[in-house]
């Protein structure tokens, strides 16, 4: 494993059993036990969707979703911009509607050429966001909708793709942007009272490269990862193996691809300003793609400033890191981020509990807990 990266944010998601073999997105966003805060608390898609046009009015918005950032709930617009070759990324406090932070981005391939479609049949749209939100939740009763994302493909109407989640069951709705008709519906599990969570799943023993601290480093001992965590970490180092030496890990996590869960891992190379994004298969740790796509500035200054604090070091590695933060906090992990902490790296370890979200910090160097 290479223990020089700068910058590691994974998601993790642990899902429930599908029903009736049919797979769809939304489990694999949310860590067990979250609970989507309630409509009235929030200014709404309308609100979300009218703050993003104020700053771009000549954009084109292509996806809104509700994400929990650092303990508050936003919404994050996509937004392209000029010939499409950028994109505007607005997080909005989903209450109280004060924009807490604007990225671009370079955007290409697949992305770009969806902006394209979108900018050309924007003048057949009738069907606002919140609108398609309204008609996917009435479709899937007692779910709520937490994404949504403007679509065409090929010759087929521009729709929008609505994500909806509850605590154990998720679905895809796709309702078309011209007449509010639904053209697709995809669900997946059951359920569950607030609190519950399904049994883990996966092997026992931790896997090989998760790096040991120095001597006299850390006070928490690791302990072995299991379940998903165990899966989402060897998937980690089967892509650092592929990379060259001195690559870095932007961010990892589980998420559902063309209907097929994979992990999904961002790598860059020191000077790059492309990531490559690789997604494997979790039970196996198989490369199953590789796409390229712009890193934003943001990252870039991340991993410039994590490599300097680095250099000269041996970083304790991620699994090392997940182990000696659930040794400290027993719990699901949610998230694992490499930053700063004033002059020290440090790993940010986000583990959720009874619906409720902890950060653990970890010394990326010798291991120990920071308080």
């Amino acid at each position: 494993m290479n223990s020089r990266f700068a910058r590691i944010a994974l998601v993790l998601v642990l899902a429930a059993g599908c029903a009736n073999n049919v797979h769809a997105s939304g489990l694999d966003d949310f860590p067990r036990g979250t609970v989507l805060p309630a409509a009235t608390t929030l200014i709404g898609w309308q609100s979300a969707f009218d703050i993003t046009k104020a700053a771009n009015p000549t954009g084109v918005i292509s996806s809104i979703k509700l994400e929990r950032e650092n303990g508050v709930w936003v919404y994050r617009s996509e937004t392209g911009v000029g010939t499409f070759r950028q994109s505007v990324r607005t997080d909005i406090n989903a209450s109280t509607g004060q924009v807490r932070r604007v990225r671009r981005s370079n955007v290409g391939g697949g992305d770009q050429r969806n902006l394209q479609n979108i900018a050309v049949s924007q003048s057949t749209i009738t069907v606002s966001f919140a609108q398609a939100a309204s008609i996917a939740e009435a479709r899937v009763p007692g779910l709520q909708a937490y994404n949504i994302r403007l679509e065409r493909s090929g010759s087929r109407p521009l729709s929008y793709k609505v994500e909806l989640f509850v605590n154990g069951a998720a679905a895809e709705v796709r309702v078309n942007a011209a007449t509010g008709a639904i053209v697709g519906v995809q669900t997946v599990g059951t359920p569950r009272p607030v609190g519950t969570t399904p049994p883990a799943t996966g092997g026992t023993t931790p896997p090989a490269g998760g790096g040991t601290p120095p001597a006299g480093g850390g006070t928490t001992p690791p302990v072995a990862l299991t379940g998903n965590a165990l899966l989402l970490s060897n998937a980690i180092s089967n892509a650092l193996a592929t990379e060259p030496a001195g690559t870095l890990i932007l961010e990892a996590k589980f998420k559902v691809n063309r209907f097929q869960n994979v992990v999904e891992v961002k790598t860059v190379e020191a000077g790059s300003l492309a990531a490559e994004e690789i997604s494997l298969t979790p039970s196996t740790g198989a490369i199953v793609r590789r796409e390229n796509e712009g890193l934003d500035a943001g990252d870039a200054a991340t991993a410039a400033a994590l490599f300097n604090a680095l250099a000269g070091q041996t970083a304790i590695g991620h699994a090392s890191a997940i182990s000696r933060a659930l040794a400290a906090r027993s719990g699901d992990v949610s998230e694992i981020e490499m930053q700063m902490q004033g002059a020290i790296a440090i790993y940010e370890v986000k583990i959720v509990q009874a619906g409720r979200e902890r950060s653990v910090k970890v010394n990326a160097i010798t291991g120990a807990i920071v308080r």
